[in-house]
């Protein structure tokens, strides 16, 4: 389709196909077949980050481009999208994990682990997000290259920003308890979790639907490593020194991530301690 020709319908039409789960022809062509194109739903969250992304080149491509971009047909869609509800926001979450939920996952995939060590050990994985408060694919993208055990150091590549996402490459600082988990890793792979992100998040799902553990995400323990964060009064509990820690700028969504629900560390004397800090 033309640029120039491109009209307000055009825009809500592929926002409609988005939302039904229409699939783009794969990048790969050999994998170009009748079930690809199977319709998988996606939820209106997921619509809006696509449009965002459309809209972004739309506002100001043009410049560059030397188009001139249909702007007012965008915002034209957007606001009917937003009027029928098929884009949304996402969500705030504030679901952090129970000690006796923690357990049950830790027990399940500790046991699993050791039955089989060639499986991935998540109890290692959980154990990492709790103590370092990154995303899954931050964690699973760690090369040890990027450590520095003098400093307590990691850089986070290309680290998720709603602006800015290839080149923001961030410094963080690393808790005891994270240094030591990192520290317990092999480093028989160049990277400290080389793991698939999607392997994680199947994995953590099947487990839940396992143990009849309800509405719990893998994201969600980045949420509770850092309210926890706060509960133990990380840095004096100033904001700013937290950041330091999980890579937030000051004009972040470092907020959406707090729900202190006591004071003082829940984990003290937690029995799981010793054996996620335990070589592999």
């Amino acid at each position: 389709m033309i640029v120039e020709e491109t009209g307000e319908h055009d825009f809500f039409r592929l926002a409609r196909d988005l939302l039904r789960g229409v699939q783009a022809p794969p990048a790969n062509p050999t994998a170009d077949c009748p079930e690809h194109y199977a319709l998988k739903p996606r939820m209106p969250q997921t619509v809006n980050s696509y449009m965002a992304t459309l809209r972004t080149v739309v506002s100001y491509g043009g410049p560059i481009s030397k188009v001139r971009m249909p702007i007012g047909d965008s915002e034209s869609a957007m606001r009917t999208l937003k009027h029928q509800r098929m884009v949304a926001r996402s969500a705030v979450r504030t679901r952090r994990p129970t000690l006796d939920e923690l357990d049950r996952l830790l027990t399940h995939f500790h046991n699993r682990y050791l039955a089989n060590r060639r499986t991935v050990p998540m109890h290692k994985v959980i154990g990492g997000a709790i103590t370092l408060a990154h995303r899954q694919e931050a964690l699973c993208s760690l090369p040890w290259r990027d450590l520095d055990e003098e400093k307590a150091r990691l850089m986070i590549r290309n680290m998720k920003h709603p602006r800015q996402t290839q080149g923001n490459d961030i410094e963080t600082w690393v808790t005891a308890e994270g240094m030591k988990l990192v520290l317990s890793m092999s480093r028989k792979k160049d990277r400290v979790f080389p793991y698939s992100p999607d392997t994680i998040s199947r994995l953590f799902t099947e487990a839940c639907q396992i143990l009849g553990i309800e509405d719990h995400h893998f994201h969600d323990l980045r949420h509770e490593a850092i309210s926890r964060f706060f509960e133990t009064s990380l840095g004096g509990g100033s904001r700013d020194v937290v950041m330091k820690y999980t890579g937030h700028s000051p004009a972040g969504s470092l907020s959406r991530y707090i729900h202190v629900e006591q004071i003082g560390d829940k984990y003290a004397d937690w029995r799981w301690g010793p054996i996620l800090f335990t070589p592999l």
